[in-house]
């Protein structure tokens, strides 16, 4: 059964303000301010904002990170933002030990459990994998069995002679 659980995730995007990069706090928060404003009240996309301006290793990608699972973050309070706020919708400045942070979330999964009808698929590939796999090591053991093989290693290969045997070294 704990196959077919899910854990709570979701795809989101963010902007970043990292301390590291600045001489000082409020230097940083103002960097992040005027990037959010520049989306909600200058209509740019959060897009072109992240790959001009964020700091974040995600920037070049517009900020954008791929389905992320619950607790799986090194900020507990980015992990808390992107799995409480509302769709689509941009969150407001979020500090954590890095920097600051504008997420917004793009799609998000409570954690559930697969249906048997849905697994089913998942369950048939998987069984006619381990068949085919099981299928392919019989197959290559009996061929190890009955055909000779010479090679030069020997103590690689099980059931097989050294190539001295049938060469002049």
């Amino acid at each position: 059964p704990e196959d077919w659980e899910r854990p709570a995730r979701a795809k989101w995007r963010q902007l970043t303000v990292l301390f590291s990069k600045h001489a000082n706090r409020a230097e940083a928060e103002q960097k992040i301010v005027d990037m959010g404003n520049s989306i909600f009240l200058g209509g740019a996309s959060f897009e072109s904002v992240a790959k001009q301006s964020s700091e974040g290793f995600t920037a070049d990608k517009g900020g954008v990170h791929d389905w992320t699972i619950k607790g799986s973050l090194k900020s507990e309070k980015l992990d808390q933002a992107i799995f409480s706020i509302g769709l689509r919708g941009l969150s407001s400045i979020i500090e954590d030990e890095a920097g600051f942070h504008i997420i917004e979330v793009l799609e998000r999964e409570e954690a559930h459990k697969v249906s048997f009808e849905n697994a089913q698929k998942d369950l048939k590939e998987r069984l006619q994998k381990e068949k085919r796999e099981k299928l392919v090591k019989e197959i290559q053991d009996k061929a190890m069995e009955e055909m000779p093989i010479w090679t030069k290693w020997p103590e690689d290969i099980p059931n097989s002679k050294p190539l001295s045997e049938i060469t002049r070294e």
